[in-house]
């Protein structure tokens, strides 16, 4: 499979910070929050995605490995489509328009391109099955934590870990 390299220039258009909620019929998530970096957003933007370490007696995770935004528009893009945090912003910000793209069923991610980016849809338009190379270190780095953190939870607690849905507000 020939591979793509991402020479990303952001637009600004805002799209990567809008359209956060990412609709399936088996899940419906956020945009992915590493427990380190809860502390960027208020509260009630925030909710649970991954949770391990089951209860006995119900099943629900008592701890909470990864966490998810719960609104669909970031609440720290400006009117002018500028982030307040871009500094500090998450990891999976810094890694867009590449996303993780996760699958329940086989604990597993991989990585994809945004259907919502611009610069993606104008420069590669359908190229967005080929297989992603990086064109900055920063990026691949980024993208690379994220896929161990999440890589280290799925086979550390292979038969114990559950996805929040956003649709349901329970774990499933």
């Amino acid at each position: 499979m020939k591979q793509l390299v991402v020479n990303f220039k952001c637009l600004k258009c805002g799209n990567c910070c809008v359209n956060l909620i990412n609709y399936s019929p088996h899940l419906t998530t956020g945009l992915y929050l590493l427990p380190d970096e809860i502390g960027l957003f208020s509260t009630k933007y925030i909710a649970p995605c991954i949770g391990t370490d089951l209860h006995l007696l119900d099943n629900t995770p008592q701890v909470v490995r990864v966490f998810q935004l719960n609104i669909a528009i970031c609440p720290k893009l400006t009117s002018k489509n500028e982030c307040l945090i871009y500094k500090e912003r998450p990891r999976v910000c810094h890694s867009y328009p590449i996303q993780i793209s996760m699958s329940r069923d086989q604990c597993k991610i991989e990585p994809r391109f945004s259907t919502n980016c611009h610069f993606m849809k104008q420069y590669y338009g359908e190229n967005k099955q080929q297989k992603i190379a990086f064109s900055g270190e920063k990026e691949e780095t980024t993208y690379h934590q994220i896929e161990h953190y999440f890589q280290s939870v799925f086979d550390n607690y292979q038969g114990d870990i559950r996805f929040y849905d956003l649709n349901t507000q329970s774990w499933v």
